[in-house]
């Protein structure tokens, strides 16, 4: 079932349909994990990763509308409709990652304040844990190896994918930092961009 850190567990119950669930609790109030973890009425908000759509270079749709595993009505979803892996280097009609970071962890943040936040993908092992380290990332000011430690110490089988990675890297601009030191990462609007020297 969870393995949670101070959280009720009596809060947390499986549906009756019997799925099986697999989820584990990051901090005291978000968790990452399956497709059918997305049953359990006990979270506030749910972030769905995960492919819903048919379309070129993806074999199927995980989990099509009105089938499958379903959130409980009432609950506040974000979807992202993305398949393991994916980004543009797979071809023209691949989604990349971190064009829904703002998106995903702006919801996180929001919810997170007074209820549970699950995000989970397919499996809970790679694009779920991609989106709660850069949440991490950015709210909590870890870098992407503390996040992703964290994640795995309460989720052993983390393990996004490199696309993912990169994606967040790219996303938070660490390259950027990596490459040329704080003061050159996103320059504010109307200014210009750093030389690379002080």
């Amino acid at each position: 079932f969870a393995r949670a850190c101070g959280v009720p567990r009596e809060r947390f119950q499986h549906p009756a349909g019997g799925e099986t669930m697999n989820y584990d609790f990051i901090t005291d109030r978000l968790a990452v994990g399956d497709v059918a973890s997305r049953c359990d009425s006990g979270f506030d908000a749910v972030v769905s990763v995960i492919t819903t759509t048919e379309r070129p270079g993806i074999l199927c749709a995980e989990l099509l509308p009105g089938r499958g595993p379903q959130v409980p009505d009432g609950t506040p979803v974000h979807e992202i409709d993305l398949a393991d892996g994916e980004c543009f280097a797979m071809g023209p009609y691949m989604r990349r990652l971190e064009s829904y970071l703002d998106g995903a962890v702006e919801f996180i943040a929001a919810h997170i304040k007074t209820g549970y936040v699950l995000v989970h993908c397919g499996a809970g092992h790679s694009r779920s844990v991609a989106v709660v380290c850069a949440y991490l990332c950015r709210y909590a000011g870890m870098s992407w190896s503390e996040a992703l430690a964290l994640v795995k110490s309460r989720r052993p089988a983390a393990s996004p994918c490199d696309a993912f990675y990169r994606a967040v890297t790219n996303w938070l601009r660490l390259d950027t930092l990596t490459a040329s030191g704080p003061h050159c990462a996103a320059p504010p609007k109307g200014s210009t961009p750093c030389s690379g020297t002080r």
